[in-house]
């Protein structure tokens, strides 16, 4: 990207006023992920092209990162009246609710978003999100469904449809949304973490075992993953080594890690 920027560059150098280099820059600092000097390159785009809905929904990605939500928000809604059928706008305008906790607001974004372009898996595993945050369960469901559908290494919607499988108690069927999550993205440490706290509740120890291992193995701080393998340890007879993780997880400042370690050892 850094030789495309420069290419763009310099043809701003010729015609300082070419507005979409000046968005193509923007995007390139965005993905380098110096997102203030991308907002001044949008700036400046829409200086000189104010009707370019694209501009405002770039500005608004990265003022969204920049958790400026309001200032993300409004761009994004002239995007859409700029270009009432912008699917991707009302998709990130749905991001932004989302993280303002405003899942109604969200749901109804996601929902133009689906209405506008059908086939993209996107919408539908946002549109998931929203409801499983307003209890539907169903619904998310259904969504996460035709994510995956539409997107068959989908590792997101596999994870996500297992949490969800995690909440209405189907344990088995949690355990193979994240058995494929993991399959498709081997990396993925909460997906370790979730699975191996589904496998505790199962009562399979030495699975359970196994996964917080994997799970610490890719993040080294996690407080919750070194809690619960040391009470898998205590579990399985080795009380010693259940106690050391039990003692880095406070250390890590897990809340509850203390209070178990007295209650399971005495100490």
């Amino acid at each position: 990207m850094q030789g495309v920027s420069e290419d763009y560059n310099k043809a701003i150098e010729l015609n300082p006023s070419n507005a979409k280099c000046h968005n193509w820059v923007g995007l390139a600092k965005a993905m380098n992920g110096n997102f203030p000097d991308a907002i001044e390159e949008y700036n400046k785009t829409i200086d000189f092209y104010p009707s370019y809905a694209q501009a405002y929904n770039n500005r608004g990605n990265a003022k969204a990162v920049l958790k400026d939500y309001t200032g993300a928000i409004q761009d994004f809604n002239k995007a859409i009246q700029l270009k009432p059928n912008y699917s991707t706008a009302y998709c990130n305008r749905g991001d932004v609710k989302t993280s303002q906790k405003d899942f109604s607001g969200a749901l109804q974004d996601y929902n133009k978003a689906v209405e506008l372009r059908p086939t993209e898996a996107r919408n539908y595993y946002n549109r998931g999100n929203a409801k499983n945050h307003l209890s539907d369960y169903t619904g998310a469901i259904f969504d996460h469904n035709k994510a995956i559908e539409l997107k068959p290494d989908y590792d997101e919607a596999y994870y996500n449809r297992g949490l969800i499988k995690i909440a209405t108690k189907d344990s088995y069927g949690a355990i193979q949304d994240l058995n494929k999550a993991i399959a498709i993205n081997p990396m993925k440490a909460d997906a370790y973490y979730c699975r191996a706290r589904v496998k505790f509740e199962l009562m399979d120890f030495n699975a359970a075992l196994e996964d917080f291992n994997s799970c610490i193995v890719l993040n080294p701080k996690d407080a919750s993953a070194y809690c619960f393998r040391g009470i898998t340890k205590v579990k399985l007879g080795d009380k010693e080594q259940g106690r050391l993780d039990l003692y880095i997880a406070i250390e890590l400042g897990d809340p509850y890690a203390s209070g178990i370690l007295k209650e399971m050892l005495g100490k």
